[in-house]
């Protein structure tokens, strides 16, 4: 029996609520977690992430010390859930002007990657759309990302996909006007 055989297959999302607790009043927890990482089981390994995601939109301090192994997750795990979970706990850290420019970069190619999954896509698409708020120049290379993979993926991508590239389109031109009258 693992310390971590609470994280399991079917956990609803009220127990979730009540580990991120345990977690946030336990940092050794997060740093178990952490150390055994590679031991745990890939259930263990993703419901142990969800936890830390909906810790770090919460107390975001508590997670920050872990941001250069979450960014390793981001970057090196096999696991597409772990991956876009990991998304999610950086883009609520403070990261440093290099780190986010790393995550930029690695949103972009998973935003425009055909083995990425749709969630994992969106995930990166929060990180690019933010960046894009400060360097409206960012749309093109957003808008072409997107159309590269629109056609593949679920139905909802593909529709997602056609009227996100309107959107955009239009923020661009809005972004791009104000930034022209200043």
């Amino acid at each position: 029996m693992s310390h971590f055989d609470y994280l399991r297959t079917g956990m609803l999302r009220n127990e979730v609520d009540v580990y991120v607790e345990m977690w946030n009043e336990k940092p050794d927890e997060i740093n178990q977690f952490i150390s055994k990482f590679n031991e745990l089981t890939q259930t263990q390994q993703r419901k142990g992430v969800w936890i830390l995601d909906h810790l770090s939109q919460r107390n975001s301090a508590a997670v920050q010390p872990y941001r250069d192994y979450l960014y390793d997750l981001v970057t090196h795990s096999k696991d597409s859930s772990v991956r876009r979970e990991s998304f999610g706990i950086l883009y609520n850290l403070e990261l440093t002007e290099e780190q986010d420019g790393r995550m930029l970069e690695r949103a972009f190619c998973t935003l425009s990657s055909f083995d990425a999954e749709t969630a994992e896509r969106h995930q990166a698409l929060q990180w690019v759309l933010r960046a894009a708020k400060d360097y409206p120049e960012l749309y093109d290379e957003i808008i072409a990302g997107i159309e590269r993979v629109k056609d593949i993926g679920t139905p909802a991508w593909k529709r997602y996909s056609a009227k996100l590239i309107l959107q955009l389109e239009i923020k661009k031109s809005k972004a791009l006007s104000s930034k022209a009258k200043k």
